[in-house]
């Protein structure tokens, strides 16, 4: 495509979108794709431009007004975000100032709405360069999607297979007026150092490599989801959604690029990041393949991968943390405890009677060990050791599960089971426990 045009939001925008958020920095891309939308009449009033200040500029404020001023100019709403984009944890500056605007923008988004971003064909080539020296895999030279389904809304990239010179003719032609960033002029960073010293050395050679380099991030896309289909029906035999495990065996049996693959899409599950290769087989060599001995375990992104009766186990940190015995107030549904479990009352109708946990003494304390509990149909009690054995659950459970006292009565074993004296099974109001990391 060698000019922009209206055709650009018909082709972008999905017939049910209700708003629309254009990320807008103030520079020449981002001012485009702003003018761009807001010259249609039809959808204006559906547009806010948003300006994340992320304070590592001391022109950044400045920067603000400026987007302001244009935003009310073009007669569309307008917000301006500040966030926290310090490093942390070895980020880098850009890393963590992406992830920063990343988070705010898709935050403001509910199910219908749409963000569009101003990335065009080199920003398309210059990240999936920083991915290939990387050494990412098929999914990360797959590089930016047009278009993405976010938790709530989309992700759309309009100009993405757009050339620079034509947002610039663009931008040219209409008497845009938009701010420079000086920070783009420092090499210190890596994608400044691509696109100032590296690509217009290439070009040299390869005129061209901005759209060649883009289609074959294309065609790694189309590659990654193929192979993400095969690998996402196999992991489902694998992954467990109900308990949340892996089966080990069944892992085992796979062959190793398998293994792999497998196990970077059960991260995916258990919302955690991907992890490197190396990371990858160190879990299946320490944790997988380790002794049935409950000591094996993997640290990762404040989770621990640990085995038990032949599954992988995804476990946050803070449940293997002991907390502080409390008293749930009657008229709380919710309970936070010392070690960041949340219990939480749900309504039901069977469980623990409403007008008895109403009217007493309600008390959350940790497992000293001897417990026992009646289970509702039986005669006799049996004690929380023997019936942890009995359904298999995990030792780092039994240690800190959360026990519900009522009036110094043992009621109920977190989420697993209530005894049988405060157990209705019909005819009113009931309460059923809800337990986990907040």
């Amino acid at each position: 495509m060698n000019e922009i045009t209206a055709e650009i939001i018909n082709h972008s925008l999905p017939p049910d979108y209700e708003h629309i958020y254009i990320a807008y920095s103030g520079g020449v891309d981002s001012h485009v794709l702003l003018h761009l939308f807001a010259g249609d009449n039809a959808i204006k009033d559906k547009i806010t431009a948003v300006y994340i200040d992320h304070g590592l500029q001391a022109q950044s404020a400045a920067w603000g007004r400026h987007c302001r001023q244009i935003a009310e100019s073009l007669h569309v709403n307008f917000r301006s975000i500040k966030v926290n984009a310090k490093p942390t944890n070895r980020q880098s500056t850009e890393e963590s100032a992406r992830n920063a605007r990343y988070a705010a923008l898709t935050q403001l988004l509910s199910e219908n709405d749409v963000l569009l971003l101003a990335q065009h064909r080199e920003d398309q080539m210059e990240t999936l360069l920083l991915q290939l020296f990387r050494g990412a895999g098929i999914e990360g030279l797959a590089a930016m999607p047009t278009e993405k389904k976010l938790e709530s809304g989309r992700l759309i990239r309009p100009f993405l297979n757009l050339s620079k010179n034509v947002i610039q003719n663009y931008a040219d032609q209409h008497g845009l007026n938009w701010v420079e960033d000086p920070s783009n002029q420092s090499n210190e960073f890596d994608r400044n150092y691509l696109r100032n010293a590296v690509i217009p050395l290439l070009k040299t050679r390869w005129p061209a490599l901005d759209k060649t380099v883009a289609r074959s991030a294309k065609h790694c896309a189309v590659a990654h989801h193929e192979l993400q289909a095969v690998i996402d029906e196999q992991s489902r035999g694998i992954f467990d959604s109900e308990s949340a495990t892996v089966n080990i065996p069944l892992l085992l049996g796979l062959s190793e690029n398998r293994q792999l693959l497998v196990l970077r899409q059960c991260l995916k599950w258990w919302g955690l990041r991907s992890a490197s290769e190396k990371g990858l087989k160190a879990i299946i060599a320490q944790v997988c393949r380790a002794a049935e001995c409950g000591q094996a375990e993997f640290q990762l992104q404040n989770h621990l991968l640990k085995k038990y009766q032949q599954r992988l186990h995804c476990l946050p940190k803070n449940v293997l943390k002991s907390f502080q015995p409390i008293s749930w107030p009657n008229k709380q549904q919710c309970l936070l405890l010392s070690n960041g479990y949340q219990l939480k009352k749900i309504t039901a109708e069977s469980g623990i009677p409403e007008v008895l946990w109403r009217d007493a003494h309600v008390e959350v304390i940790q497992r000293q060990g001897g417990e026992r509990i009646r289970l509702p149909g039986n005669n006799m009690s049996q004690s929380l050791k023997n019936l942890f054995q009995q359904h298999h659950v995990p030792p780092w459970v039994r240690k800190n599960i959360p026990l519900i006292y009522i009036d110094q009565q043992l009621a109920a074993v977190g989420n697993l089971w209530i005894d049988a004296d405060f157990f209705l099974q019909q005819g009113g109001l009931c309460y059923r426990l809800q337990c986990g990391i907040k």
